[in-house]
């Protein structure tokens, strides 16, 4: 989902001008200005599949990018909670932050929270998101399991966001334990709550601002000299989630192959090198009947063709895990002219402590 964009001069972070509002988690899947004077609760069962809209930004993907799309599809296996429609355009600028009152029939779970635009149409697009496990509620080093039942607090905290929420739209927050592909699945199966109300007022904080109050003019920034890529510009190039219903496992397949030449307006040969050729492919599996057992493997091919030879770069590595450990393999070489030049290959074992 493509916005046109713009960009905007400041020089305070976050603005002066957004102010914080929050509103509450409650009944009839809304988000209130007020807390609901009784406490309620809502579950659902955590499914490692969730997050095939979310996009890519672990490092761009694949063309086009792997933006986010429309989030209908995963937010039906959430939570969600939307606020009125807006009756101004209203600019939402900053660090949303979620604070949500949690339980969980497991030791150990992640939590994802996510924020869309949703217009009068129903389309829902990706704003922010963020997540935390609950075994780092209080340190990242030394994880810790919760109590099977017991009530906890989480402070998540958003990726920063610049957006202007058009009048008749709507924010909604979407809650599920899983981003299939940006986050490792959490190893244990299990029932997850939200609680909300006096008691537990689960909530999210908006940076929300008048879309039309005071600001510095745009900065006037000069248009690159190069043009703009296509997708001609990397043949190739495919981003696949299939879903597998007899074994009940999802898997993304990424694939980017591109050839860069001499003089290329998009991309400029390093090394005075002649002609460069990129490939890289990677599949990553998890399973909703055993989510501790996800695989990744991905391989990446660098071939340089230079007036004294041929280079070519391989390096292959693998991430697999089951309920005990993580295990990793990397393998790297190097032929020049077809003849192996370097190579070498890692092998190490974690063990999984609380995901």
């Amino acid at each position: 989902m493509v916005d046109a964009g713009s960009w905007q001069s400041e020089t305070e972070w976050p603005p002066a001008r957004a102010k914080d509002v929050t509103l509450y988690l409650a009944g009839g899947q809304a988000l209130a200005v007020e807390p609901e004077p009784a406490d309620a609760q809502d579950s659902y069962e955590y499914d490692p599949t969730v997050g095939v809209t979310s996009g890519i930004y672990w490092g761009g993907g694949v063309l086009p990018w792997a933006m986010p799309l429309d989030q209908r599809a995963d937010e039906i296996k959430s939570l969600t909670f939307a606020s009125a429609p807006f009756e101004r355009d209203t600019e939402l600028t900053g660090e949303p932050e979620v604070l949500l009152h949690v339980s969980s029939s497991a030791e150990s779970g992640y939590f994802h929270a996510k924020i869309a635009d949703v217009a009068p149409d129903g389309t829902s697009k990706w704003l922010t998101d963020g997540g935390l496990v609950t075994s780092h509620r209080t340190s990242h080093t030394s994880p810790e399991p919760i109590v099977p039942g017991q009530v906890y607090a989480l402070k998540i905290n958003l990726k920063f966001v610049a957006y202007i929420v058009p009048a008749g739209h709507s924010l909604r927050l979407s809650v599920a334990s899983a981003d299939l592909q940006n986050a490792w699945p959490c190893a244990s199966c299990g029932v997850h709550t939200l609680h909300r109300g006096a008691d537990f007022p689960s909530r999210v904080v908006l940076p929300l601002a008048p879309a039309d109050a005071p600001r510095l003019a745009s900065p006037a920034l000069k248009p690159s000299p190069r043009r703009d890529p296509t997708d001609g510009d990397f043949g190739g190039s495919s981003h696949k989630i299939t879903h597998d219903l007899v074994n009940e496992t999802a898997t993304v397949e990424l694939e980017r192959v591109n050839e860069t030449l001499p003089n290329s307006s998009v991309t400029r040969p390093p090394f005075g090198e002649s002609i460069s050729r990129r490939e890289a492919r990677s599949r990553y599996t998890v399973s909703r009947k055993d989510p501790a057992a996800a695989h990744l493997h991905a391989d990446h091919v660098y071939t340089i063709s230079r007036p004294e030879g041929e280079i070519r770069i391989e390096a292959n590595e693998s991430l697999s895990s089951d309920a005990q450990m993580f295990r990793f393999h990397s393998r790297v070489e190097i032929r020049v002219d077809g003849k192996t030049h370097f190579t070498k290959s890692w092998r190490a074992s974690r063990p999984r402590l609380l995901d």
